[in-house]
């Protein structure tokens, strides 16, 4: 890690929408963690993909005008929906959407699964059959749901996808900027440069960075400032997540701290305009082969660690993106393909 050292609807109420998938009831929690260790353990992730990633990591309903967030929000970055003019749709909805605004369905299109908590009564019976779709936690109980929704690309009559402005490198740096300097002078975060490795350490809440021209790009001298800013939202002065980092090096703690920062930086990465290369993807895997393993191991073992993980993801890029307003973008020169060295 870069710290220091180191909706399932029960099947009497499935609608008939539903009737093109199996029939059979679906466990949410494990449904969507089977989805995720498959794509872990093919060494994919939503949250590093070589496209355009932030328009498929900005998935929203084009009939509600709301975006997907939390687990939802790496699921369906996971699933892509590339068009066939290869630009990525990031647009989603179910089935009905589609109907009640005279879209349609392409004939033979999968759906892909995705959940939402139902807050339920503390004092509702509970209904053994849906005993593992009800998490326990300290707070009002709740029950995940799913849904299947299909990508804009599978849509029948839906407008054209049309292209959002591409943020020059310059709008992309000031973006990201932005942010770290929100940081240092609203939370008083230090960050220096200097040295080959990047980290952040918890109990001098200072950020270390190499030099920008030790980077090969302005995506990877970002990706890793975004990276290392989501670790200091654990600071008791930000969102105090005490419950981040355990006891020992190199524990489970770190392993799923480094996952909510993957996660986080991924989405403050799509605000900022950046865009990934094949090369630093497969560079960012070689790195965190080890962390991958982990995060395969508690999924299996704990499903709902996944969906947790997200939530707090997008509650810490929320927490950061507040701090600093997003300019409006012009067209330019997309990141990725400038290079710092340049």
């Amino acid at each position: 890690m870069d710290l220091p050292h180191q909706k399932g609807h029960h099947p009497q109420h499935r609608r008939k929408t539903m009737t093109v998938h199996d029939t059979k009831r679906i466990n949410a929690i494990h449904a969507v963690a089977s989805r995720l260790i498959e794509a872990l353990e093919h060494q994919l992730t939503p949250w590093q993909q070589p496209w355009k990633s932030h328009a498929s990591m900005r998935p929203m309903n084009p009939t509600t005008g709301q975006p997907y967030r939390g687990i939802n929000r790496v699921l369906l970055g996971l699933q892509g929906g590339m068009t066939s003019d290869g630009l990525v749709d990031n647009r989603w909805m179910t089935f009905q959407q589609a109907m009640s605004r005279g879209w349609g369905v392409h004939k033979g299109a999968k759906g892909t699964l995705i959940i939402k908590a139902i807050g339920l009564p503390t004092k509702e019976v509970e209904d053994p059959s849906l005993e593992e779709d009800r998490p326990t936690t300290d707070r009002k109980p709740f029950m995940l749901k799913h849904y299947f929704v299909f990508n804009g690309s599978q849509i029948e009559g839906l407008p054209p996808l049309q292209a959002a402005p591409t943020p020059s490198v310059v709008e992309v740096a000031e973006r990201a900027d932005a942010v770290l300097t929100a940081l240092r002078e609203k939370t008083r975060l230090r960050i220096t440069h200097g040295g080959d490795r990047a980290f952040y350490v918890p109990s001098h809440d200072i950020i270390h960075l190499p030099h920008q021209g030790q980077f090969n790009s302005v995506y990877d001298y970002y990706a890793t400032a975004l990276h290392e800013a989501a670790h200091a939202t654990m600071h008791e002065k930000r969102l105090n997540r005490r419950h981040a980092l355990g006891e020992r090096f190199g524990d489970e703690a770190y392993a799923m701290e480094e996952l909510r920062a993957e996660m986080c930086s991924a989405i403050l990465a799509s605000e900022a305009g950046l865009c990934t290369s094949p090369e630093a993807v497969q560079a960012h895997l070689n790195d965190h082969a080890a962390y991958l393993q982990s995060w395969i191991a508690r999924i299996k073992d704990q499903p709902m660690a996944a969906v947790s993980a997200a939530k707090e993801a997008e509650a810490m890029a929320t927490y950061l993106l507040a701090l600093a307003p997003a300019p409006t973008l012009s067209q330019g020169t997309p990141a990725c393909e400038l290079s710092l060295a340049m």
